[in-house]
């Protein structure tokens, strides 16, 4: 027999959580899979052979939750989406549902009625595109979890943690909808590997990582450890609470030290009008070069702390 054309493939769960079992699954059309056929796979070859771009959904409410599987090593997925009626979990910490997906595969996930979600990229593209628009917040709030090759990861509202094994290659985008610090928590635990260039346009983020350039613009954004090499601040507040940084421009919002102790540098801090700058410690223990940009520059400190203006 040939190999069967892509299709998209739409969980049901009738008879248990096994994500490679036919029999869990609808294709479009409401038809049933030919027998033990799943997503990435045709077993009409002989030996079974890997299918490329078929698609997962998630849009009903079901008996059985969909567990975790590594199907990375099967063919590469064209899109998973996660619709609001879908109301179980997504497999589970100790068993991900790992896909390898085409070169401009999504995730899209609208989950307002799952439970939590773990999503890992595996094979040579990973997850090459995660967007998340909702998670669960009533009752049980449920999370995104994300883990293993992730391409460009775009966060507008959801709770979410970034594992400390996850690497972002491509972009990393944190906004929101309607609350600039609500729609979005996300933890990025250490470990974790981040893009270039970070973009923090809302939310309220707890990063314990060494970033190169970080943009941001609203929302809260927690430095918990490691260094900043540029941070560019015009909105919002950073919390510096770790971590030296080589050069931030604050230009409007908070470059706010004052919610931990420790030794920390920053060698140049260029400071605007509606910036200000807060090393409002308590001890003597923060060292930072500020570069006024403006006439009446808005400075908090601690006597004893070491900074200048030249």
């Amino acid at each position: 027999m040939a190999l069967r054309a892509a299709t998209t493939f739409f969980w049901r769960g009738t008879v248990d959580t096994v994500f490679t079992k036919h029999t869990n699954w609808v294709i479009t059309g409401g038809g049933a899979p030919d027998a033990d056929d799943y997503p990435g796979w045709d077993n009409s070859e002989g030996g079974g052979s890997n299918v490329n771009g078929d698609s997962i959904i998630y849009d009903l409410a079901v008996t059985n939750a969909c567990a975790g599987a590594d199907n990375s090593a099967k063919g590469m997925i064209a899109a998973l989406k996660v619709y609001p009626a879908y109301d179980k979990a997504l497999a589970s910490s100790g068993a991900y549902l790992i896909l390898n997906m085409t070169a401009a595969g999504e995730v899209i996930i609208q989950g307002t009625a799952a439970g939590d979600i773990f999503l890992k990229g595996g094979g040579a593209n990973g997850l090459k595109k995660v967007i998340s628009l909702d998670t669960k917040t009533t009752g049980t709030a449920s999370r995104l979890y994300l883990d293993g090759t992730l391409g460009t990861v775009e966060l507008f509202k959801c709770l979410s943690t970034i594992k400390a094994t996850a690497v972002i290659g491509t972009a990393l985008t944190i906004g929101y909808l309607t609350g600039k610090y609500t729609d979005v928590n996300l933890t990025i635990e250490v470990g974790a590997t981040l893009p270039a260039t970070v973009n923090a346009n809302g939310g309220t983020v707890v990063n314990s990582n060494a970033v190169t350039a970080l943009n941001h613009s609203e929302g809260t954004w927690t430095q918990a450890a490691g260094a900043v090499t540029t941070l560019r601040n015009e909105g919002g507040e950073f919390k510096w609470n770790a971590g030296n940084i080589t050069t931030a421009y604050i230009m409007d919002g908070s470059l706010n030290a004052s919610g931990a102790q420790g030794a920390r540098t920053c060698t140049d801090c260029y400071l605007y009008e509606a910036g200000e700058v807060n090393l409002n410690t308590g001890a003597a223990d923060v060292t930072i070069l500020i570069h006024s940009m403006c006439d009446e520059p808005n400075i908090l400190v601690t006597p004893g702390q070491i900074f200048g203006i030249p």
